[in-house]
């Protein structure tokens, strides 16, 4: 028959109900506040980042946009930049955007990097 294999971050008792998540599995690391931001990413569409209390909203810096820029780099260039934004993201300095805010990196950021890494060396 079919088989459905599922990941858990805690112990599954016998019997108890599973759910599918709505978010990719390289995001389930973040906290529950990051997980909550993400879900709202794909299901609402608010301005400028903002929440309904105007709190700003994070999200990872490596999205698909980003992935899509990278990708069209020339892969020596792009093994250059990734290597850089690599050490950004895995590091304890504060980085900073051009325009002088400072870069909020996810675990997923860095996941997503490694991940770029190998297609570029693959290529």
């Amino acid at each position: 028959g079919d088989v459905m294999i599922f990941v858990s971050n805690q112990d599954i008792k016998r019997g108890e109900e599973l759910c599918i998540s709505y978010i990719e599995s390289e995001h389930l690391c973040e906290n529950s506040h990051v997980r909550t931001n993400l879900l709202d990413m794909d299901f609402k569409e608010t301005l400028a980042g903002d929440d309904a209390n105007g709190a700003e909203k994070m999200y990872p810096i490596i999205d698909l946009n980003m992935q899509d820029e990278l990708m069209s780099m020339h892969p020596i260039e792009r093994l250059d930049e990734l290597k850089q934004l690599f050490k950004q993201a895995t590091s304890d300095t504060v980085t900073l955007d051009d325009e002088g805010e400072e870069l909020l990196w996810f675990k997923s950021d860095a996941h997503q990097l490694r991940i770029l890494l190998a297609l570029t060396f693959d290529s």
